[in-house]
């Protein structure tokens, strides 16, 4: 045997020892543990509502035992949105992380759009092999967006088909994945804004009783957006407040003191905390 196919035979043996030790062609090494973020997909930015904007949920997020959380869209008829929690397999799991591997997902990429305004940003946030990873995407899905080069065009493609599949992942991945019921978050973060302004300087909406223990301006901390402030309740006063938020939406004006406020709702999911 000549020094040549020697070499030859080496190199055939490291790669097949890499494989088998978890490389490219093995498994996706991931987070394990319920509260550990693995894959994320969200959609933010472009012309919203204040306290839309406060309040965006990310439309998938899986974690390390495999429990999804699905957020639908938010209904301005409710405070705010049921989320559901979904069980992937293992096997489900492995088939996520190998499709978002494939599109790309395993290194930081930004997509622009010169000379477009006011769009949404879709993300996609990986926690993989130890790493964390984020692809933003301008105006990912809109008409003239597809980019101007042809791998741009192709990385579109393939994080807008991604991003459909997370929006349904029980009939993307069948026997794989398993409905679970809804999400009973363990807190709850609150903001509160200003009350609605009127043309009528005689006029006053008339609003609910003030539902939280401390008064707005002590209540949590000022936020990053003008005269609102935010904070998180759990425990008994989550289980108080929930019933009172029966039957109101995003519109209802709270009273406290004869000064109209509104409020802001958004749950907590496992890997978050805080304002």
């Amino acid at each position: 045997m000549g020094p040549s196919e020697r070499l030859g035979r080496s190199l055939s043996l490291l790669l097949v020892l890499f494989t088998s030790c978890g490389g490219r062609g093995g498994p996706i090494g991931h987070p394990t543990e319920p509260d550990e973020l693995v894959l994320r997909l969200e959609t933010g930015g472009g012309l919203v509502p204040l306290e839309l904007g406060l309040t965006e949920l990310p439309g998938f997020s899986i974690y390390g035992d495999g429990t999804a959380i699905v957020a639908p869209s938010p209904d301005p008829k409710e405070p705010f949105p049921e989320l559901a929690v979904l069980r992937f397999t293992r096997a489900g799991v492995r088939s996520l992380l190998s499709a978002a591997e494939e599109a790309g997902l395993m290194e930081d990429r930004r997509f622009e759009v010169p000379d477009l305004y006011d769009a949404t940003t879709t993300t996609f946030t990986l926690v993989a092999e130890g790493e964390r990873h984020v692809t933003a995407v301008y105006a990912l899905g809109y008409p003239g967006t597809e980019g101007g080069s042809d791998e741009e065009r192709l990385a579109r493609a393939e994080l807008l088909a991604l991003a459909e599949r997370l929006r349904d992942p029980a009939a993307w991945l069948p026997g794989q994945v398993d409905e679970a019921g809804p999400y009973r978050f363990p807190a709850l973060r609150v903001y509160v804004l200003p009350g609605p302004e009127s043309m009528d300087p005689g006029y006053r909406p008339e609003g609910l009783a003030w539902p939280l223990p401390e008064p707005p301006a002590s209540f949590g901390r000022p936020a990053e957006a003008p005269g609102v402030r935010c904070g998180v309740v759990e425990g008994r006063v989550l289980t108080d407040l929930l019933p009172r938020l029966e039957g109101t939406d995003q519109a209802t004006v709270w009273e406290w003191r004869d000064e109209p406020y509104r409020l802001a709702f958004r749950p907590l999911l496992p890997d978050e905390s805080g304002c």
